[in-house]
């Protein structure tokens, strides 16, 4: 993984000998960003990754969307089902 928090920077990240790359297009920190597809599946490109988070009475929420995918077919559905499994493995953490 190589990843910097800087807009315009370009974030490399490694999955089972794949490597998605997006650019950091927006950085609030602590509150939001948003990255842009650069280095994709085919049915990624064009989509743009966004994490929106909003501090609460002891606690943090996060808003995730993964959007801009031209259709529902292909590996929207494995997609999904990542980022999911990822998610829930940052908030185990998080929580631990």
């Amino acid at each position: 993984m190589k990843a910097e928090p800087t807009v315009g920077a370009l974030n490399e990240f490694r999955f089972e000998g794949t490597t998605l790359t997006f650019r950091v297009e927006e950085l609030e920190p602590a509150r939001h960003v948003a990255w842009s597809s650069v280095q994709v599946p085919p049915d990624w490109e064009g989509t743009q990754v966004l994490f929106d988070i909003t501090p609460g009475d002891g606690t943090v929420n996060l808003r995730f969307s993964h959007s801009g995918f031209a259709t529902l077919f292909g590996s929207f559905g494995v997609t999904r089902y990542s980022w999911a499994q990822y998610l829930r493995s940052v908030k185990l953490l998080l929580e631990t």
